[in-house]
């Protein structure tokens, strides 16, 4: 069958129900993935499953009905990760309104939506790799994002420009941050300057300068305030498998130090 991809969107559902929404004979959890082009006008399938925990969703055209369409069989308050291509007001207001988000991923086009203060207040991972950041649009994230452990982003340009200033004067308020993986694109003093200011963000365990292919990793080395930095280069980085480490990594500190 064919489908016009201009007027549909591609959406793929990870779907976590409880034990007494299935039948008896059905697992406490079930994955399911929708991989074909659908309408929102089609998703009235999510309507069976309240309990939505898991979204991402490839947006290839939205148009103008779909944002009631969509709203009208799912609120999705139950979200806790989201990975979209883009983030913007509609898309905010339709997948993030009332969800207590813990991780989020943007490949390609992030605005701060409207609603920003309340998606982001819960928020432990940010994802946005490929996406530039401005100084003002990592202030609006570091303010309405105190809860952080694991940010990714990219320079954008206009840090080179700025004189005297570093991304860790805005990154130095987020108080629990503990992995910063940087795509710096700036010259060698501004990297020489950063490296000397690593130490403002009190509970920074990783920060990776990365390439393409390469990285210099500094990494904490004791407790805090009881340590150092220990610097050494990653000549195949494996950008992935680092981000896994770090995940792993800060979940088992978080379980260690709830315990």
């Amino acid at each position: 069958m064919y489908v016009d991809q201009r007027t549909h969107s591609c959406f793929t559902f990870w779907i976590k129900s409880s034990r007494s929404e299935l039948s008896p004979r059905s697992p406490a959890c079930f994955l399911s993935q929708c991989m074909l082009p659908v309408s929102a006008s089609d998703t009235r399938f999510l309507q069976r499953h309240p309990d939505i925990k898991h979204v991402t969703a490839y947006i290839i055209s939205w148009g103008p009905d779909d944002s009631q369409a969509l709203s009208t069989h799912h609120d999705f308050s139950h979200l806790t990760e989201f990975q979209t291509v883009q983030l913007n007001d509609e898309l905010a207001s339709v997948f993030l309104k009332g969800a207590k988000l813990r991780d989020l991923k943007v490949i390609a086009d992030f605005e701060i939506p409207r609603q920003w203060a309340s998606i982001a207040a819960n928020l432990k991972t940010l994802d946005l790799r490929f996406i530039p950041l401005t100084v003002r649009v990592l202030e609006e994230i570091t303010r309405s994002s105190p809860r952080l452990e694991l940010l990714l982003f990219v320079l954008h340009q206009e840090w080179e420009s700025l004189q005297g200033m570093t991304v860790f004067d805005v990154l130095r308020d987020l108080k629990n941050l503990q992995a910063l993986p940087l795509q710096p694109h700036c010259s060698s003093d501004m990297l020489l300057k950063m490296l000397g200011q690593v130490h403002e963000c009190e509970m920074l365990d990783n920060f990776l300068i990365a390439s393409e292919t390469s990285g210099i990793e500094l990494e904490w080395v004791g407790e805090h305030g009881d340590g150092d930095w220990d610097a050494h280069g990653i000549p195949d980085l494996d950008f992935d498998a680092w981000i896994v480490r770090q995940i792993t990594r800060i979940t088992l500190d978080d379980i260690r130090r709830a315990g």
